[in-house]
């Protein structure tokens, strides 16, 4: 019985840590074959996985949280009938496949394992999963911050000695934004371990280079410093200050050897005649002009799924693919009738998620503040996952503190 029970474990942490895996692969986003193949493999596995999870553990879920499987499955078709729809009057009918299947072989598998974790949650499955989360982060922000292997100054291609910071910048700063939350809560005992943690992976999201993310991490901080403060949380205030302090400290010692990343967030302000002196700010302001033209001609259908990455419709900017703009993306491609949709879903998602789960609002509301500035409708697995949350019936919302 006892071996049983190690390998069930082994099992959950496995499949912990494949799930986070699928989500890194899941926004790949370069529409490449060889793309498609390492989605479908990590999605195929990460189902496997699942199974087995379940053959090995299902005695032990005392009593599994109830799912509206009718309610789920009806929401997931429309979020999935929508954009294929669309692809029908697509003004790029092959780039919306592509973008389709990106959601059918990756997003898709992600949602129906992740609502497998919410029916099946547990303090210790839970603890399993953030002690895998916790691991991962630390391995890849340990890896990241030695070799720094980004360069965000030019346009990305795939070289094992060079990474995406976009990709990069978005798992570890998620997984940040998680280890910032986890100060507020009993999950670790030890304060310094926690406090270390936060500065390495806060110094190595820095180095990333990847300004969303980096921004998104310091709105949430103020935020939770004054929510410390509000609360008269001292502990809990003084590890974060202490984190934020040598964080900056780490920086600014770094900075002086590694100035690439410091450059790149320099660029956020305008220069003497009130420009961006930065390639990728000036292609995003172009696309959403361009953007706002085309909504205007076609505002009920709008240009079909993957319309975009059409020089007729976009010009030269086009070569960028999509907007890097989550609600505009929406409004252009699937129009009136999309953004109605969509509306409704982020809504009631984030409604319902805030019921169910506050560090889990939290992580998704970060998820949809990266949206806003890159990656596409198919490639926004961590947002698209909380989807999984909208098949909790009402009664079953009660886990608010599930980390405390």
């Amino acid at each position: 019985m006892q071996n049983t029970i190690e390998k069930a474990d082994i099992i959950q942490y496995l499949l912990s840590a494949i799930f986070i895996l699928n989500l890194f692969v899941s926004e790949v986003s370069n529409y490449k074959p060889y793309s498609f193949y390492i989605k479908g493999i990590s999605s195929v596995t990460l189902l496997f996985f699942a199974w087995i999870d379940y053959k090995l553990n299902s005695r032990k879920f005392i009593q599994p949280n109830q799912i509206n499987f009718r309610q789920f499955f009806i929401i997931l078709s429309l979020f999935i009938l929508i954009p294929i729809l669309s692809i029908i009057y697509s003004h790029n009918v092959e780039f919306g496949i592509m973008k389709m299947g990106y959601i059918l072989i990756s997003v898709v598998p992600s949602i129906i394992v992740f609502i497998y974790f919410l029916q099946t949650a547990s303090r210790d499955r839970t603890k399993i999963f953030l002690n895998t989360v916790l691991f991962v982060g630390l391995i890849f922000g340990i890896v990241s911050l030695i070799f720094s292997p980004y360069n965000p100054t030019i346009g990305y291609s795939f070289e094992l000695s060079r990474w995406s910071h976009v990709i990069a910048g978005r798992f570890l700063g998620t997984i940040t934004a998680i280890i910032l939350l986890l100060h507020f809560s009993s999950f670790l005992k030890s304060r310094m371990f926690i406090i270390v943690t936060s500065i390495l992976l806060l110094v190595s999201t820095y180095f990333v280079g990847m300004r969303a993310a980096l921004l998104g991490i310091i709105i949430l901080m103020v935020f939770l410093i004054l929510f410390a403060i509000i609360q008269k949380k001292r502990k809990i205030l003084y590890s974060l200050s202490i984190s934020l302090l040598f964080s900056i400290m780490l920086v600014l010692f770094i900075g002086q050897i590694n100035k690439t990343s410091t450059n790149r967030y320099n660029k956020l302000f305008t220069n003497e005649t009130g420009q961006f002196d930065d390639g990728a700010i000036n292609a995003r302001l172009i696309a959403y002009e361009i953007c706002w033209d085309n909504i205007k001609k076609n505002p009920i259908a709008g240009i079909g799924l993957g319309g975009f990455y059409n020089k007729e419709i976009s010009g030269d900017i086009a070569e960028i693919k999509y907007p890097h703009n989550l609600l505009i993306e929406i409004q252009l491609e699937l129009g009136v009738i999309g953004s109605i949709f969509f509306g409704i879903l982020l809504g009631f998602m984030f409604w319902k998620v805030y019921k169910f789960s506050i560090p889990l609002f939290v992580f998704l509301f970060f998820s949809f503040w990266l949206a806003m500035f890159s990656k596409d409708i198919a490639t926004q697995t961590q947002l698209w996952i909380g989807i999984a949350v909208l098949g909790i019936p009402r009664k079953e919302q009660r886990n608010r503190g599930m980390l405390e």
